[in-house]
């Protein structure tokens, strides 16, 4: 079975060098090691879902689990971008 790349694989350049992120601050540069593991772990989600597909169970109990790293992945980067805003040298207030 062929799999369609992920888009953290297919934009892994852009990731490492900021180049997508044109609308929004500059963000930290991310570290090698740490993309390594966030595609070796898109992987390793992906490989499970095809494992799951057509166990209903299986499949809701990984989206509960994926939904709960999710939602505190987000909230802990809503924090930070507080303060990559404010260090953003050519942000323009609009108010």
């Amino acid at each position: 079975m062929v799999r369609a790349l992920s888009p953290i694989r297919r934009n892994y350049h852009l990731i490492m060098s900021n180049e997508a992120l044109t609308q929004t601050p500059k963000y930290p540069a991310a570290r090698p090691e740490t993309i390594a593991e966030i595609i070796a772990l898109d992987c390793l989600v992906a490989d499970l879902i095809a494992k799951c597909k057509g166990n209903v169970r299986e499949l809701d109990e990984l989206v509960g689990v994926l939904d709960a790293h999710l939602g505190y992945c987000e909230s802990e980067r809503d924090a930070l971008l507080p303060a990559v805003i404010a260090k953003t040298p050519d942000r323009k207030d609009s108010d």
